[in-house]
């Protein structure tokens, strides 16, 4: 099959890491697989990636909308899978007339991320609006599914679940390694809009004072929570910056655990996180809260997070830099199934079927 993905967003985001992954998975198992967009700093071969320019605000839509047309216009495909209900993958899917199956990927609740009354309205009327226009829609957990279905009136029989995976390659690159005197836990993550809950973390590490927090990402709140640590008089929180995901694994070699936390807003109840995946597949002991049905799949595998609160994350993050229970090592084995090669093989023989229908 030719198959090509339509960005709608930066491809060093979350969202662009689930799109990089699938493409990569889909071109190794034979097919033409071609992926649109900017910042992609990864090598997706046998995939082709059709990079543009890295633009921000109203540009970088509009650049990408005339992209994705234009990419569209070249040649014919079996095959299109949209990146969220937004105007730069949507529109250049509805004005391609020719007959293709065209799929809409929903990885999260856009709109409840945006606190702009504006941009939350728009985000809420696309998520409602596009699934009309494609043949399928894919989602990756049992919540978001639940909303599609019951929100958007998308019938069941249109939903394709497509789990979200990880690269377990670029995780066998490094041994464990000691970077500091004190012990490391990592925290990895694109600091956007959907990281907004590092307050509680960087308050229990006022009381964790034989470790050190690194940081690793980049993002419009980076400056943000630089500011925020300032202010709280941290000197055990690091901010790494910027990383090319296929150089994650030399940090998180370094860690001696591994943090995640999400309040329970409507947002985060639909997420499926790639930092836990990554984090429990490179054998790492971690500490989270239990938020969505996504997160539920791992429970056994962490050092949950009972009491949501600094001192609740406090104390599951110090039963993880002991790791007593052995859980990081019954996370990596179970961590296997979640490749993206596995993954893929089940939604492909499901693409195979829907193009010849």
């Amino acid at each position: 099959m030719k198959i090509i993905i339509l960005s709608s967003v930066d491809l060093d985001s979350g969202t662009g890491l689930r799109m990089s992954g699938l493409a990569k998975a889909l071109a190794k198992l034979g097919h033409e697989v071609y992926l649109t967009g900017s910042g992609l700093y990864e090598d997706i071969r046998p995939a082709v990636y059709l990079g543009l320019k890295k633009k921000r605000g109203l540009k970088k839509i509009i650049s990408l909308i005339l992209a994705n047309i234009k990419f569209l216009k070249k040649d014919n495909y079996d095959v299109i899978i949209a990146s969220k209900a937004h105007p730069a993958s949507c529109i250049p899917v509805l004005l391609y007339g020719k007959r293709v199956k065209k799929i809409l990927d929903f990885d999260d609740l856009e709109h409840a991320y945006w606190k702009n009354p504006i941009k939350r309205y728009f985000f809420e009327l696309m998520e409602k609006v596009a699934p009309r226009f494609f043949d399928y829609v894919t989602t990756h957990n049992e919540n978001l599914k639940n909303y599609i279905t019951a929100h958007l009136a998308v019938p069941e029989k249109k939903i394709i679940m497509l789990q979200q995976g990880i690269d377990l390659g670029i995780l066998k690159k490094y041994k464990k390694r000691r970077i500091a005197e004190k012990k490391t836990i990592v925290y990895a993550a694109h600091l956007g809009p959907a990281a907004s809950d590092l307050d509680i973390i960087f308050e229990a590490m006022k009381n964790i004072k034989n470790a050190n927090l690194v940081v690793i990402g980049h993002g419009t709140k980076f400056s943000y929570y630089q500011k925020m640590v300032k202010k709280m008089g941290l000197d055990n929180v690091f901010f790494v910056g910027s990383v090319k995901h296929g150089d994650i694994a030399q940090y998180l070699s370094a860690a001696d655990a591994a943090v995640n936390f999400m309040r329970p807003t409507p947002a985060n109840l639909c997420r499926a996180s790639i930092k836990i995946r990554e984090y429990l597949a490179f054998g790492i002991p971690t500490a989270s809260n239990i938020v969505g049905s996504d997160m539920k799949t791992f429970k056994k595998y962490l050092y949950v997070i009972n009491d949501c609160s600094p001192k609740g994350v406090e104390n599951a993050l110090r039963k993880a830099l002991n790791d007593s229970e052995k859980k990081s090592q019954m996370g990596k084995k179970y961590m296997k199934r979640w490749s993206w090669d596995k993954i893929v093989a089940s939604l492909e023989k499901k693409l195979l079927v829907i193009s010849k229908s």
